[in-house]
């Protein structure tokens, strides 16, 4: 195993250059996290398939220079002839790259500590992390300032902590879009996500599927929660079959608006515009045990929306295209199948 590689781009991107890392064991990730957190470069690292055991106390990145950080799961070296290209080549299905906290740690922390800097994390399944006396024990993003987080195309399953187990995020922006977050676990409450927006910035909350999240008191609730002085758009999301609340708004700043989500259950402030959503849904799985890809017949296919302020992937959970007939669904997973003659997608667990 090679370890680490270092591939240095010449291009320019403002006054920085930009570093990509490609990465193929838990030793060579921490040690690229390490190396990229102050090299005043924009980095790129870049994690072969395969499952990353977590370090004791978890993978961790403090971002002390104002360059944008890239973490990606699912690269392949690519072959042409007799050249590698190491980490050439991207698969679309985000469950080939495992971040796993074998049910003894968390998975990662990265703190910015400088200003106006993007953190993209994407392409990865976060498991099994365990923290139950702190927050964030799958991804856990701290903001010292400004700085905007972006979350996509991620999976944050069986994970334990104190209060947004699965996701923890707190910036002035927030970008979090086509993710699953189920099995998660919490101690005092939020199981699937807890975000925080700061200093009257916007968070953007699109496609996301939050089922079946737990807490570990009668009233604690395993929803996604929304909370600071900032704005919050959310559509396309299915949260349904968590303990307590699904979703949970808490704004004391600007009211949030709400499009084209389904949800059972729901906490918090009013919001400014709601539009489309559908309560009390039905989702109507596929067969499988954890399945959570809509059937053809779900209410939920095709009845959200490509018309808000946020971002929409290009491709679904599995890697299909995000939108298949006449409208998007709601959700991080896309309906393929245009007559109902019965698909059972592959269970992700």
């Amino acid at each position: 195993m090679r370890g680490l590689v270092l591939i240095v781009a010449t291009g320019l991107v403002g006054p920085l250059q930009a570093a990509t890392f490609c990465v193929d064991t838990a030793a060579a990730f921490d040690t690229a996290l390490s190396d990229a957190s102050n090299n005043f470069e924009n980095d790129e690292i870049r994690l072969e398939v395969g499952t990353y055991n977590a370090v004791p106390g978890g993978f961790t990145m403090l971002v002390d220079d104002s360059a944008d950080v890239k973490i990606s799961g699912g690269w392949h070296d690519l072959h042409l002839g007799n050249i590698t290209v190491p980490c050439g080549l991207q698969t679309d299905s985000v469950w080939d790259t495992v971040l796993n906290g074998q049910s003894s740690t968390e998975i990662l922390t990265v703190w910015a500590l400088d200003n106006n800097l993007t953190i993209d994390i994407s392409n990865l399944n976060f498991m099994n992390g365990h923290v139950p006396d702190d927050d964030g024990a799958g991804l856990f993003l701290l903001a010292a300032d400004s700085a905007t987080f972006m979350v996509r195309n991620c999976a944050f399953i069986n994970n334990t902590g104190r209060f947004g187990s699965g996701l923890t995020a707190s910036s002035d922006q927030l970008i979090v879009f086509n993710n699953l977050f189920a099995l998660n676990t919490a101690t005092a409450n939020f199981a699937a996500a807890s975000l925080t927006v700061t200093d009257g910035g916007l968070a953007q909350i699109s496609n996301n599927t939050i089922v079946s999240n737990f807490g570990t008191e009668a009233n604690d609730d395993g929803g996604l929660r929304i909370g600071g002085d900032g704005d919050a758009v959310l559509a396309n999301n299915l949260a349904w079959g968590n303990d307590g609340v699904d979703l949970i708004l808490m704004p004391t700043g600007a009211p949030y608006e709400l499009l084209f989500n389904a949800y059972d259950s729901f906490s918090g402030a009013t919001s400014a515009s709601s539009t489309g959503n559908i309560f009390e849904p039905t989702p109507d799985f596929e067969d499988g045990l954890f399945n959570y890809r809509l059937k053809r017949t779900s209410e939920l296919v095709d009845a959200g929306t490509a018309s808000f302020t946020g971002w929409i992937s290009a491709k679904d959970l599995d890697g299909l295209p995000r939108v298949i007939g006449p409208q998007i669904d709601i959700g991080a997973f896309e309906n393929d199948v245009l007559i109902d003659n019965g698909f059972d997608g592959s269970s992700p667990f």
